[in-house]
C-alpha cells in the first residue's frame, strides 16, 4: 500500500489504529491530522518525520523501527539521524499528557532522548530496545513517578544506565538493591514481568529466600535466556544454595548462564529440570566443590555448549552431560574428574562422547596429562591455550582420528608435540603467542589436507622449512607478528591450490618468496621470468613488512590475483612507482596500496 484513503482524518472517533509494517506509505504524517480521538497508535515500521500535535489522547504509541526511504541504485530503507533529532524532540515536547506506553525499540539512528520525555507524567513502559547507537537517557528519568519498566536490550552504546525511582525496573538488566528499611529487596518488582531475556544482578541484596519464591520465576514462561550473578567477594544475606533453590527457571529456558555463585554445591534443578536448554555458562565459583549431574533429564538430551570458566574446584558427578562444544578455563579439577565421570558412566559414555565436536581448553595445567581425551573420538576442533605439557600420549593422540582444527597457543611451549604431524584428516592449524617454538616439526609435512596454516607471534621461527611445498591442499598462508623470520621457501611455488597468503608485522623478512633456481633458468633459457609464487593466488596481502624491498620477478603471471593489499611497507615504494609495476598492477581488481 502506498497512500491511505483520502479524508482518513475524517474518522473523528477512531480510537485504535495499526498501520505496522506500511513502510511503502507515504505521507503518515497528513494521514494523521484530525484523529483527535485516537488512544492505540502503532507505526512500527512505517515511514514517520513528524507526529501531529493534536493527539493528545494517546495512551500507546508504538514507533519501533521507523525507516525513511532513500531513493538510490540499491533500494535500501534507512532512517536518517537527523530526522530521527526532530522527531524525538517534537514527541517528548507535544502535549501527550496521557501516555502509559512509549515504544521507540529498534531504531538504530537514536542517540538521545531529550528531557522534555519527563513531561509524560502517565508514562508506565518505555521500549529503547535495539536502541544500538543510543548514547545517553536523561538522568531526570528518576523524577517520573509512573515509570515502572524500561526495557534496554541491545543498547550497546549506552555508556550509564540511570537511577529509577524505588518502584521502577530496567529490563532485560534488572540490579538487586536492598530496602532501605532493612526489610527487604526490589526483587519482588519482577514479579509482574515475563520478558523473552531476564539478568539479574548483585543477587547478594536479596534478604530472603522468600523474595525469591515470591517473583515466581518458574511461571515466566517467555523467558529464553537468563543470567542470575552474584557479587563476589561481599557479604550475602542468604546463603547462595538457599536462594538460587528458588530460582527455578521455566521449563522454556534455552540459556542460563550462573556467576559468582558462592556454594560448594548445586541445587538439583540445574540442568536437570530444563528440557529445553541449549547453553550452560558457569562463570567465577572459586567454592564450587561437586556439579552432580546425575539429576539429568535424560540421555537423549544434547546441549550445543557448556562454558566453564574459573571454577578451579569443581569436580564433575555423574555422567558427563552431553554437550556439542565445551569450553573450560581456569578449572583443572574439571578436566581431571572427566576420565573418572565418564568410565564409571560406561553407557552414557559410548554415546555422550561422540556428540561433542568442539572443545577448548584454555589455562588449565594441573595433572590431567590429557588422557581423557581418549573419550572424544568426533571431535573435529580443538583448542588448547596454556595448558602446560602437551606431549601426551602418542596412542591416545590417535585417536583424534576426526580432528579437523587444531589451535594451540603456550608462551612456555619450546616445541611441538611431535605427535601434531599425525593427525590425518587436519584441515586448519593455527599456532599462536608460542615464541619459544623455533621450528616446524619434520613430520608434519604428513598434513596432505591441510587447507589453511597461520603462525601468529611466534618469534623464534626465523625459517619455514622447504618441505611446504609438499601441503599441496594448502589454500591459506598466514603469518604474522614473526619478527624472527628471515625467509620463506621457494617451494611455495609448487603449491598449486594457494590462494590466499598474508604477511603482517615480519620486519626481519627480506623477500616476499625467494627466486627458485628453476625460473632463474627459465629467464635464461626463455627470456621472460616466471613468478615465484604460484599462479593459482587470488588474494596478497602484505603489511607491515619493512624489510621487503622487492617483488618477485614474474608477478605478471599471477592472472588469478584479484585482490593485492601493500601497507606500510616502505621498502616497495619505488617498485610500486614503476611504469611497468602499474601497468601490471591495472589489472588487478581490487588494490590497497599506501605507504
Amino acid at each position: 500500500m502506498n497512500k491511505l484513503p483520502r479524508l482518513f482524518g475524517s474518522l473523528k472517533n477512531l480510537l485504535h489504529l495499526d498501520l505496522s509494517g506500511c513502510y511503502m506509505v507515504d505521507g503518515v504524517h497528513e494521514a494523521l491530522v484530525g484523529l483527535t480521538s485516537l488512544q492505540h497508535l502503532n507505526l512500527q515500521h512505517t515511514q514517520l518525520s513528524l507526529l501531529p500535535d493534536d493527539l493528545t489522547k494517546l495512551r500507546y504509541l508504538n514507533l519501533s523501527g521507523l525507516t525513511k526511504i532513500v531513493v538510490d541504485s540499491s533500494g535500501t530503507f534507512s532512517f536518517l539521524s537527523e530526522t530521527w533529532d526532530i522527531l524525538t524532540n517534537q514527541v517528548c515536547r507535544i502535549n501527550l499528557s496521557e501516555l502509559e506506553h512509549l515504544d521507540l525499540s529498534a531504531n538504530y539512528q537514536m542517540k538521545r532522548i531529550p528531557e522534555s520525555i519527563c513531561s509524560m507524567t502517565k508514562l508506565h513502559t518505555l521500549d529503547l530496545s535495539g536502541c544500538t547507537k543510543l548514547e545517553k537517557i536523561p538522568e531526570s528519568i528518576c523524577t517520573v513517578g509512573s515509570l515502572k519498566f524500561l526495557y534496554l536490550e541491545d543498547c550497546y552504546s549506552l555508556d550509564e544506565i540511570p537511577q529509577l525511582g524505588s518502584s521502577a525496573i530496567s529490563l532485560p538488566h534488572f540490579v538487586v538493591r536492598a530496602g532501605n528499611d532493612g526489610s527487604s529487596s526490589n526483587l519482588v518488582l519482577l514479579k509482574p514481568t515475563d520478558p523473552s531475556e531476564l539478568e539479574i544482578t548483585k543477587l547478594e541484596n536479596v534478604k530472603s529466600a522468600g523474595e525469591a519464591h515470591s517473583i515466581k520465576l518458574m511461571e515466566k514462561q517467555s523467558i529464553q535466556m537468563l543470567k542470575l550473578e552474584w557479587t563476589q567477594g561481599v557479604d550475602r544475606f542468604v546463603d547462595d544454595k538457599m536462594l538460587l533453590k528458588k530460582l527455578v527457571p521455566p521449563s522454556t529456558l534455552r540459556v542460563l548462564e550462573i556467576c559468582g555463585y558462592n556454594s560448594v554445591i548445586f541445587p538439583g534443578w540445574v540442568v536437570g529440570q530444563l528440557p529445553n536448554l541449549d547453553s550452560l555458562v558457569l562463570i567465577d565459583m572459586p567454592n564450587l566443590e561437586e556439579w552432580d549431574t546425575s539429576y539429568s533429564t535424560g540421555e537423549e538430551k544434547v546441549l550445543i555448549r557448556v562454558q566453564i570458566h574459573g571454577c578451579p574446584m569443581l569436580r564433575m558427578k555423574g555422567p558427563l552431560p552431553k554437550a556439542n562444544i565445551w569450553e573450560i578455563r581456569c578449572s583443572d579439577n574439571v578436566l581431571s574428574s572427566w576420565d573418572e565421570c565418564i568410565v564409571s558412566h560406561t553407557n552414557a559414555s559410548s554415546s555422550s562422547s561422540k556428540v561433542t565436536t568442539k572443545l577448548s581448553v584454555r589455562d588449565c595445567k594441573g595433572p590431567h596429562q590429557w588422557r581423557w581425551l581418549q573419550h572424544f573420538p568426533g571431535l573435529t576442533y580443538l583448542s588448547i591455550n596454556n595448558c602446560g605439557d602437551l606431549t601426551g600420549s602418542p596412542d591416545i593422540i590417535q585417536l583424534l582420528c576426526s580432528l579437523e582444527e587444531l589451535w594451540l597457543e603456550d608462551e612456555d611451549m619450546d616445541e611441538l608435540p611431535i605427535w601434531l604431524g599425525e593427525l590425518p584428516s587436519l584441515k586448519n592449524l593455527t599456532i599462536h603467542n608460542s615464541n619459544g617454538v623455533k621450528e616446524l616439526n619434520e613430520n608434519m609435512r604428513q598434513l596432505t589436507k591441510l587447507k589453511s596454516l597461520e603462525l601468529g607471534f611466534c618469534k623464534s621461527i626465523s625459517a619455514v622449512p622447504h618441505w611446504l611445498g609438499e601441503l599441496t591442499s594448502l589454500k591459506k598462508l598466514e603469518i604474522h607478528n614473526n619478527e624472527g623470520l628471515r625467509s620463506l621457501p621457494a617451494s611455495i611455488q609448487r603449491l598449486t591450490s594457494l590462494q590466499e597468503m598474508v604477511l603482517i608485522n615480519c620486519d626481519a623478512l627480506e623477500h616476499v618468496v625467494p627466486e627458485s633456481e628453476e625460473g632463474k633458468m627459465k629467464l635464461a633459457d626463455n627470456q621472460q621470468s616466471e613468478s615465484a609464487l604460484p599462479t593459482s593466488l587470488k588474494s596478497l596481502c602484505l603489511s607491515r613488512c619493512v624489510g621487503i624491498k622487492s617483488f618477485p620477478a614474474g608477478i605478471h603471471q599471477l592472472t588469478n590475483l584479484q585482490y593485492l593489499e601493500i601497507t606500510r611497507c616502505p621498502g616497495l615504494k619505488e617498485w610500486c612507482e614503476l611504469e611497468e609495476t602499474k601497468m601490471t598492477l591495472a589489472r588487478i581488481e581490487k588494490k590497497i596500496i599506501w605507504f
